[in-house]
């Protein structure tokens, strides 16, 4: 279900979250997405941005304890990121929204790579040390990517173990990875005003 948070200013922020009930946390100030006004996405493939960047790793994290995580890190066309363009917006238990952007948003640390049947290398497993903790990451399975026949875009996105710490930590949420611009595009410049 879409959900949007209304903060402070009038903003509010939009997340693809499972559905919730009330016994899981404090829903006072989250509001169906029809009863949004002024909304601001938090995918960078949804705009909000001075240009287009053609790569990107997009995290949003749903925690056993009813908080959530979501980390984008924007990446340029050599496929290194920009720590300019990295962002983590955290939601604790109660409600409460904090920003980092930058340097300090994370550090992200990709430990293993997955080579699809076309043979397109994306990372697997992660290691994201954030100010909220430090998680890993594993996708429930690798093969989630997209790769539709005809299209100058594939990409991989799928459903993420979180676990506490590191791989060997215990599980304590659920998470959805986004990652786009790992597969060759053709005639890349033309897609984007770079």
């Amino acid at each position: 279900m879409l959900w949007c948070w209304i903060g402070k200013y009038g903003r509010a922020v939009i997340l693809l979250l499972p559905s919730r009930d009330e016994h899981n946390g404090n829903l006072d100030h989250w509001r169906p997405k029809d009863q949004c006004q002024r909304l601001y996405l938090v995918r960078p493939s949804m705009g909000g941005f001075r240009q287009c960047y053609p790569a990107w790793d997009w995290f949003s994290l749903r925690l056993d304890n009813g908080s959530f995580i979501m980390l984008y890190d924007l990446k340029d066309l050599s496929m290194n990121s920009i720590p300019g363009q990295r962002s983590l917006t955290y939601i604790d238990p109660l409600g409460n929204v904090t920003w980092w952007h930058g340097e300090n948003a994370a550090n992200i640390t990709a430990i293993r790579w997955w080579t699809n049947p076309s043979g397109t290398k994306y990372p697997m497993d992660w290691i994201l040390e954030t100010p909220v903790g430090k998680f890993a990451l594993e996708p429930y399975f690798d093969k989630q990517n997209m790769d539709v026949e005809g299209s100058p875009i594939n990409y991989w996105e799928g459903v993420m173990r979180v676990r506490d710490g590191n791989l060997g930590g215990e599980q304590i949420g659920a998470g959805y990875l986004e990652m786009t611009g790992y597969a060759p595009i053709s005639n890349l410049r033309s897609l984007y005003a770079l």
